[in-house]
C-alpha cells in the first residue's frame, strides 16, 4: 500500500495526511511571529486597561471610605431617641429566593454578548472546519489525489453553518451559564490550535502504521497537563472580572483568525489549481499480457527480508512454487521509504530532500531514458501505482506510460469532507484522545472516481486478487509489454489473510497480511503458466524498501529488501539462492538485458555480481525531526542482514 497525513508517520503518506502531519518550518514561523506581534499588543492593551481599573477602583475605595468616615461623625452627634418611645422591631417576611437566578441574571447588553459570541464562534469554526481543511491539502499535495479546489464549496458552506448554528446556541445563553459556555468552546479551540501547530512533533506522518500508544505514556501525561492548562485559561480570566474575560477571549479570536489568515496567505502557493493537474493511472490492461515478451514487476510493499525468513522458519518449501527464480538474500534499496525509492528504481535518479518532491520527479521522470528506450525497442509500458510518492504530475510520465490519462478525477464530496474532518480530529485532538481519531493517509485514494470506464488505479490487494481469481490474465495486443503492479504487501495496515481475504478483526498481522501477498503472487504466476507465458517472461518479486522501526531515531536493525528473480527462459528448475550483494542499481541493467539492450552504461546486471564480492553499499533514511528534518546516510560492506557491518557515514539536515 502506498505509504501516505498528514504532518502528522513514513514511507509514503504521510498526510497526511502527513497528518499531520508536519506543516512546514516556514508557515510555523509566520504564525508564530503573528501571534506574538498581535499578543504583545493585545497583552499591553489589556495590562494598561486593567491597571486603569484597579486605580479607578482604588479611588472609590477611598472616596467610600471618607464618606463612611464623615457620615459616622455626624451620625454620633445626634441624640438618641427617649426611652419611653418603644421601636416596634421590624418583622421581615420571608421571600422565596430563586437560587438559580444569579446563574442566569443578565446585565450586559445584548450586543456585548452578540460580539463575544460570534467572535468565539468565528475562530471555532474557521479554526475547525476551514483552515484545517485547507492546511491539510497545502501540506500534503503530494498524498492527496484531488484537491482542495474541488471541495471547497463544500467546505465553506459548512463553515458558515457550523458559525451560525454556534452562534446561535451561545446567545440562548445568558449570565454565569453563558460565560461557561463560552468558555469551553473557546478552551476547546484554543487548546487544539496550540497542540495541532505545537505539541504534534513526535508523531510524524499517517501511513497505516498502527501507533504504539504505550510508547507515549510520558508523552501523553506531559501533554494531558499542558491540555488542562490551556483550556482552563478562559476560566481563569473569568474568575478575575467578566470585563477582562470578554476583552481576552474577543481579542484572542480574532488573533487565531488572523494568524491563519496568514498562514494561508504563505500556504497557498502549495495549493495547486484544478487546471494541469487532470491526470491518473488507470488500471486499464492490468490483468493483460503481452502474446511475446512480458516484464513483470510484482512489488510488494515493504517487502523485507525478515518477513521471508519468518515464513521459511514456519515453512522451509513456502517458495517452491518459485521455479526458475533466483532469491537474492543480500539486496539493498537506496532509501528507506517509498519514496523516492520507486522514482530511484527507474531512472536511477537520486534524491536528498534539497528542493521540492515535485521538481525532483519532473527531473527524474523526464530526463530519464530506461523506460523511453524500453518503449522504443517495442514494449508497452504500463505502471500501476498511486499518485504521491510515486510520481506528481501525470505529464511526468507521458507518452511513456500507456495507462496514463489525462482526465479529471471527481471526488465524493460527503466521504471525502468526513475523511478530512477526521484528520483534522486527529490532529487537534490532545494524546489522550488521538487513538479515538486516528486514521490513515490510504483511505483518501477510495475517494475518487470516473465517470469513464477507465477507473483510476487504486492500491487495494484483495480487490485486486477477487477479480484476478474471476478472470485471470488474457493475452492482449501483438507487443512486448513491461508492467509494473504496485501493491501493498506486508505494510500496514494489515487487513488480509493468507488467502488473501479480508481477515477478522483479532486476526491481522504482518505475517498472515505478508502470506496473503504471496497467495496473489503465486495465483498470478499460476495464471501465466495456464497461458503458456510463464517461461519465456521476466518476472521480478520484490519490495520498494525493507521495513524499519520508525522514521525519528537512527536505524537499530538491518532493512534488507527482499528480491526474487525470473529471467527470461527460466522455468522448471528449483529455487536458487544468491547472496550476491546486490542493489536496486542492479535492476535496470538487469531488464536490459532481458529486453537485449545494451546496459553496460547503466552498471551491472543482477547476475553480474559475484557472491564472493565485498563491496560498499549506501542506503539513505531520512528521519522526521523538528525544526528540520535528517538524512541519514549509511554505508554496508559485506552482508547486509548482519547489523555490524552497517555504519553511518553522512548525517545533514534536509530543506524539505
Amino acid at each position: 500500500m502506498m505509504d501516505w497525513m498528514a504532518n502528522v508517520l513514513s514511507d509514503q503518506s504521510g498526510f497526511i495526511i502527513r497528518c499531520y502531519i508536519d506543516p512546514a518550518t516556514t508557515t510555523y514561523l509566520i504564525q508564530l511571529i503573528s501571534a506574538v506581534v498581535i499578543t504583545l499588543g493585545v497583552t499591553i492593551g489589556l495590562f494598561f486597561s486593567r491597571l486603569r481599573m484597579s486605580l479607578m477602583n482604588a479611588y472609590v475605595h477611598l472616596s467610600g471610605f471618607f464618606v463612611r468616615l464623615f457620615t459616622k461623625k455626624k451620625a454620633t452627634k445626634e441624640s438618641a431617641a427617649p426611652l419611653w418611645i418603644v421601636v416596634e422591631p421590624s418583622v421581615k417576611h420571608p421571600r422565596r429566593t430563586n437560587r438559580g437566578a444569579p446563574l442566569l441574571k443578565e446585565d450586559r447588553p445584548f450586543k456585548n454578548r452578540l460580539l463575544t459570541a460570534v467572535l468565539v464562534s468565528i475562530a471555532f469554526s474557521f479554526t475547525y472546519f476551514f483552515f484545517s481543511t485547507f492546511e491539510v491539502f497545502a501540506l500534503n499535495t503530494d498524498s492527496i489525489p484531488f484537491v482542495f479546489s474541488q471541495i471547497a464549496g463544500t467546505v465553506t458552506l459548512l463553515f458558515v453553518i457550523v458559525l451560525l448554528a454556534m452562534s446561535g446556541i451561545l446567545l440562548i445563553f445568558r449570565g454565569r451559564i453563558f460565560d461557561l459556555v463560552v468558555s469551553l468552546v473557546f478552551g476547546t479551540v484554543f487548546t487544539g490550535y496550540i497542540q495541532a501547530n505545537f505539541l504534534n512533533g513526535s508523531l510524524g506522518n499517517l501511513t497505516g502504521d498502527a501507533i504504539e500508544w504505550q510508547d507515549y505514556t510520558q508523552e501523553r501525561i506531559v501533554n494531558t497537563i499542558i491540555t488542562i492548562v490551556l483550556f482552563a485559561i478562559p476560566f481563569v480570566l473569568r474568575y478575575f472580572g467578566r470585563k477582562l474575560w470578554a476583552i481576552a477571549l474577543r481579542a484572542l479570536s480574532g488573533l487565531l483568525v488572523a494568524v491563519q489568515l496568514i498562514a494561508m496567505v504563505s500556504l497557498s502557493s502549495r495549493l495547486p489549481s484544478l487546471k494541469g493537474e487532470e491526470g491518473y493511472l488507470s488500471n486499464a490492461g492490468i490483468y493483460d499480457i503481452a502474446p511475446q515478451h512480458n516484464i513483470v514487476i510484482l512489488l510488494l510493499d515493504r517487502l523485507d527480508n525478515c518477513y521471508i525468513n519468518a515464513l521459511l522458519r514456519e515453512n522451509p518449501h513456502y517458495f517452491d512454487h518459485l521455479d526458475g527464480f533466483t532469491h537474492f538474500t543480500n539486496n539493498l534499496s537506496c532509501y528507506s521509504q517509498t519514496f523516492p525509492s520507486v522514482p530511484n528504481m527507474f531512472t536511477g535518479k537520486h534524491h536528498f530532500f534539497d528542493r521540492p518532491t515535485p521538481s525532483y520527479m519532473k527531473e527524474a521522470w523526464q530526463t530519464s531514458t530506461f523506460l523511453p528506450n524500453l518503449r522504443d525497442e517495442g514494449y508497452t509500458i504500463t505502471m500501476y501505482m498511486e499518485k504521491g510518492y510515486t510520481y506528481s504530475k501525470i505529464e511526468d510520465l507521458q507518452p511513456t506510460v500507456q495507462n496514463a490519462i489525462h482526465q479529471e478525477l471527481r471526488v465524493d464530496q460527503r466521504r471525502a469532507l468526513q475523511e478530512v474532518l477526521q484528520l483534522t480530529a486527529y490532529r487537534y485532538a490532545p494524546y489522550l484522545l488521538k487513538p479515538i481519531f486516528w486514521t490513515s493517509s490510504d483511505r483518501f485514494s477510495s475517494l475518487v472516481y470516473t465517470t469513464s470506464g477507465q477507473a483510476p488505479y487504486i492500491t487495494d490487494d484483495i480487490q485486486f486478487f477477487e477479480k484476478l481469481s474471476q478472470n485471470g490474465l488474457s493475452i492482449e495486443g501483438s507487443r512486448n509489454r513491461f508492467a509494473y503492479i504496485h501493491l501493498q504487501g506486508p505494510h500496514e495496515p494489515y487487513v488480509m489473510d493468507a488467502t488473501a481475504q479480508l481477515a477478522v478483526v483479532g486476526k491481522r498481522n504482518v505475517i498472515e497480511q505478508t502470506k496473503g501477498s504471496f497467495h496473489i503472487v503465486f495465483h498470478y504466476l499460476a495464471e501465466l503458466k495456464r497461458l503458456g507465458k510463464y517461461n519465456d517472461s521476466t518476472i521480478i518479486i520484490t519490495g520498494d524498501h525493507g521495513a524499519r522501526k520508525d522514521d525519528f531515531f537512527p536505524l537499530d536493525r538491518p532493512i534488507v529488501t527482499a528480491l526474487f528473480v525470473k529471467p527470461r527462459g527460466a522455468g522448471g528448475t528449483p529455487l536458487v539462492v544468491n547472496r550476491a550483494p546486490v542493489t536496486t542499481d542492479n535492476l535496470r541493467p538487469f531488464l536490459n538485458v532481458e529486453a537485449g539492450l545494451p546496459y553496460e552504461s547503466l552498471g551491472r546486471s543482477y547476475f553480474d555480481v559475484p557472491e564472493t564480492e565485498i563491496n560498499a553499499r549506501y542506503l539513505h533514511h531520512r528521519l522526521y525531526s523538528r525544526p528540520k528534518n535528517h538524512m541519514l546516510t549509511y554505508e554496508i560492506i559485506g552482508d547486509a542482514n548482519d547489523f555490524s557491518n552497517w555504519k553511518i557515514v553522512n548525517k545533514f539536515e534536509t530543506d524539505y
